[in-house]
């Protein structure tokens, strides 16, 4: 290495590949495929001509990452270590697919677009969740110098990007600006290449300078009010929540060249520690994470699994008490379940604004019109079915009464519990997932998907494989199959005669009558009869999935064996 870098000082000498100075020593070069990497990235026709006065290294011909270099100013080490690096993911994805010939070699088009399409699959899927079009419109129609053109800007972006790396959106909104710049330079068809708009200023051109010094310098002012990393998120600025900001269109206010004037870029003033320990709530407006985390834990529990298990413990109670006949009376008792349902979402629309409390002033808009829309949805849905389930009740009531309200009743409610199963079928079956997305153009698609789930840029192409999720879906079955079957035979069947012999006793005194049970057919007598039976069934679920685990365990492991 010391003998390499004697013969130049443009050699970075730590390279595995030298590529700026000629060497006998490393036999890499020989390699076809690397050769035909180096060739690949050579100037095609069609870029701009360097200007006169630029540095090029004698023991090579300029490439396009001199041109880069050229236009948005990269620094020179940068140009070296992602020139390599390009020459390694060609060389590499190369080798995979056959041995070039050693005369003339030449990358194969399948090499060049798989190289393509790796490097910019999180650029191409962010265009995608944003229903914009890629810089480059459809990448199936890029030719193959203007795709390594692409790939080597999008390295060198990184490569130069320090702790912005943290922020794979943001480097998705640059290389989106930059590559659009970059094609409006190659259809003007100049005769000489000229530093880009975004990137130029008084002293020379550098995107370091000018790019990623102001994103670095508000990151960093955030950070220095983290109180060595004491301070709640709601004090400062994390990675994530400049990160969250790219994930919608509203980044796209920031301009390009970047308009540092934004409100982005406003950085925060000192706070004294006081207002640190305090929570910055003051300054803020949120509160606390410690301070909402039981509550937090309560309302996600309740969203998750409450409204379920309070639903089937309504169903197996009134199949119990009707002695397990699924007769008229029956199936209009059970029909009931769908004022509970809206009820309950109700409920859990109006904990998604009351835990949100203090956050408005710094959540996103989207955020909270979904909140509020949710509740606005839930309060008119349960009013009117259950409006229209206490109408069916009362025709059903009458002498003469006719069982048209019931039939619009159990039309609107299979209509409504249709599109929601379909909807949370969609969600969740991963073979489905691809489906939806592809269909997320569509606004109406987006925005039914935005109401029934939060719509979130990372992890959306995250989900485990049919089987697996087939697997899981029958071990849960088995769980809740073994809970409702002891809940029905040993929990609520046993307690339906005691509970009618008590409701039906009449002349029962108490010490206090006139407060506990006067005219309410003993009913906290009943409630703290049934109260320890509810407390089992909402808690007994962890010991079926203690046991239904221990036994599936068992059963893999005498298998393994």
């Amino acid at each position: 290495m010391e003998s390499d870098a004697a013969m130049t000082e443009d050699l970075i000498a730590y390279n595995i590949i030298p590529l700026d100075a000629p060497t006998i020593t490393n036999t890499i070069v020989s390699f076809p495929e690397v050769q035909a990497a180096v060739s690949a990235l050579k100037y095609f026709q069609g870029l701009p001509k360097l200007p006169g006065d630029f540095s090029i290294p004698a023991t090579r011909n300029a490439d396009m990452l001199d041109f880069l270099q050229c236009i948005f100013g990269f620094q020179k080490d940068n140009i070296c270590n992602q020139r390599e690096h390009v020459v390694h993911l060609l060389a590499n994805e190369q080798s995979q697919l056959r041995i070039l010939e050693e005369t003339e070699p030449i990358l194969d088009e399948a090499a060049v677009r798989n190289v393509f399409m790796k490097s910019l699959g999180n650029y191409i899927n962010w265009c995608t969740y944003l229903c914009i079009q890629p810089a480059f419109s459809n990448p199936q129609d890029v030719n193959r110098e203007k795709m390594l053109l692409f790939v080597s800007l999008n390295f060198l972006i990184w490569g130069e990007a320090a702790n912005i790396r943290f922020l794979p959106e943001c480097l998705c909104y640059l290389f989106h600006h930059m590559v659009r710049e970059l094609d409006e330079m190659l259809r003007q068809q100049i005769a000489t290449a000229q530093p880009a708009n975004s990137c130029k200023s008084e002293n020379g051109v550098s995107f370091l300078d000018q790019i990623i010094s102001p994103l670095y310098e508000i990151v960093a002012a955030e950070a220095a009010n983290n109180d060595n990393g004491r301070a709640p998120h709601s004090a400062w600025r994390n990675y994530d929540d400049f990160n969250e900001y790219f994930w919608s269109l509203h980044c796209f206010e920031l301009g390009w060249p970047l308009k540092t004037s934004s409100s982005f870029f406003h950085k925060p003033k000192p706070r004294s520690k006081n207002l640190l320990k305090s929570g910055g709530s003051k300054h803020r407006g949120k509160t606390s994470f410690v301070e909402h985390r039981t509550f937090l834990h309560l309302y996600h529990s309740f969203h998750r699994l409450w409204i379920f298990l309070f639903m089937m413990f309504q169903g197996l109670t009134i199949i119990a008490f009707n002695n397990g006949h699924f007769n008229s009376k029956t199936i209009r008792e059970v029909l009931s379940l769908g004022p509970t349902f809206v009820v309950m979402k109700f409920c859990e629309s109006v904990l998604d604004i009351l835990m949100m409390y203090g956050a408005y002033s710094t959540t996103r808009s989207v955020a909270v019109s979904r909140v509020f829309l949710r509740f606005l949805w839930f309060s008119l849905a349960s009013v009117f079915i259950c409006f229209l389930y206490v109408k069916a009740l009362q025709e059903e009531s009458k002498l003469n009464g006719n069982s048209v309200v019931l039939r619009i009743y159990v039309f609107v409610l299979g209509i409504y519990a249709g599109v929601h199963v379909f909807l949370s079928s969609l969600m969740r079956i991963p073979a489905c997932h691809q489906l939806t997305n592809r269909c997320d153009h569509w606004r109406l698609v987006r925005f039914v998907k935005w109401m029934h789930q939060e719509h979130y840029y990372v992890g959306r192409g995250m989900y485990e494989r049919t089987t697996d999720f087939i697997k899981y879906m029958l071990f849960w079955l088995v769980v809740l199959g073994a809970k409702f079957s002891f809940a029905y035979f040993l929990q609520i069947k046993p307690l339906v005669e005691p509970t009618q012999k008590i409701v039906g006793f009449t002349d029962l005194k108490y010490s206090w009558h006139d407060l506990v049970s006067r005219n309410n057919h003993n009913a906290l007598a009943v409630a703290s009869l049934w109260a320890p039976v509810v407390a089992i069934y909402l808690l007994d679920i962890y010991v079926f999935y203690t046991i239904v685990s221990a036994v599936v365990g068992f059963l893999l492991g005498a298998r393994d064996r």
